[in-house]
């Protein structure tokens, strides 16, 4: 050093008499000075640098010091010293470097979600043309690279023709109350339609309005709940051609749960069924017969298997019911099923009077 000036002096915590004369190295940081020996020789050669190092203080603390110089030369162009300005930037770097680190657990965060994730800006209820981020499950469900889905406007992505959402409305409403979920299909890069349940949620991103979309795959929800409802069509079908329902009594709450074809055979059309309500449609002289058969299962497990008849509230038709159960003592439940053999019963009486007929017949001829 030939000459400092007393800010840095100040800043380090050096008397003047401890720099002057001093080699720049000596107040370096061990392995900054091999550091210093590599990047001298370029400095003089180039004639400038911008660069930084690690430097010790007096009091034995390190501090960043940003080096920006300049080489002297003498009339003959030949170098004689070096003009430099030292910064202290540590606490800048402390700061970038905390600003670094926190995007850092931001992208684990926002890549360890598990859901398609996404990014935009909106302004005056515009939506951005560009993605500001998204994840990896995003391009795995879209089939599109990291780069190639950033271009794609969140117009284009999430309110295509075939999404089944309105711009406006979801934007109204996002407005209105800062977070909106919707069952809607996202565009695969093939051209095919995914199913999605999609949340959105606006928030404040550096000052500038922005929304967090996640969008979760229900393609295979989907197609269940299609089969369960295919199911229950073909079951209700099955149960209005064979006379045939079941039911459900939930002993602990009282409450009857039938299946469609049971509340056609009983007619109930009633959203709520009691147990006591469903017992009074059987005719009483069928009533104590039947008490004693749930008696016996629930108590005993003894098999209930039963016939008796109803007079159905609808229309008072009288209807011959046959009706098996089992009892879930764990669940508190007993699951029975009912058929209609009202027609069976009918063609068994016929069967008898013609039989009745023909005897008559034979003994009334010798």
């Amino acid at each position: 050093f030939l000459e400092v000036n007393q800010a840095w002096l100040d800043d380090m915590g050096y008397k003047r008499e401890e720099v002057i004369g001093h080699w720049f190295g000596d107040f370096l940081q061990p392995d900054q000075v091999d550091l210093f020996s590599k990047r001298f020789p370029v400095f003089k050669a180039t004639g400038t640098a911008d660069t930084e190092f690690y430097m010790n203080r007096k009091d034995g603390s390190v501090v960043l010091m940003a080096f920006s110089g300049k080489i002297g030369c003498d009339a003959n162009g030949n170098f004689k010293q070096t003009h430099c300005a030292l910064q202290d930037i540590t606490q800048r770097h402390l700061a970038d470097e905390a600003i670094r680190e926190s995007q850092r657990k931001y992208q684990a965060l926002f890549e360890s979600i598990g859901e398609a994730a996404f990014v935009c800006h909106i302004n005056n209820r515009e939506w951005a043309d560009e993605f500001v981020e998204l994840n990896a499950v995003a391009c795995d469900m879209l089939g599109y690279t990291h780069e190639e889905l950033l271009k794609i406007s969140a117009r284009n992505l999430f309110f295509h023709p075939s999404s089944g959402l309105v711009s406006k409305e979801i934007t109204d409403e996002l407005y209105a109350q800062k977070m909106v979920t919707r069952e809607c299909n996202l565009p695969h890069k093939d051209g095919h339609n995914i199913s999605v349940e999609m949340t959105f949620h606006i928030f404040d991103l550096q000052g500038r309005p922005a929304v967090l979309i996640l969008a979760h795959d229900i393609t295979i929800r989907k197609k269940i709940a299609r089969e369960l409802e295919q199911s229950h069509r073909r079951l209700v079908k099955a149960e209005k051609v064979a006379g045939f329902g079941y039911w459900e009594f939930d002993l602990a709450n009282g409450v009857v749960h039938p299946s469609d074809g049971a509340r056609e055979i009983y007619g109930l059309k009633e959203e709520i069924l009691t147990i006591p309500f469903v017992q009074q449609i059987p005719v009483p002289e069928d009533r104590p017969a039947m008490d004693k058969a749930l008696n016996n299962l629930i108590k005993q497990n003894i098999q209930y298997d039963i016939e008796f008849k109803i007079k159905r509230p609808t229309d008072g038709a009288i209807l011959y019911i046959h009706s098996i159960a089992e009892f879930d003592s764990k669940r508190n439940v007993v699951f029975g099923t009912i058929q209609d053999i009202t027609k069976r019963k009918q063609a068994e009486e016929l069967l008898r009077e013609s039989e009745a007929r023909f005897r008559s017949t034979l003994t009334s001829h010798p």
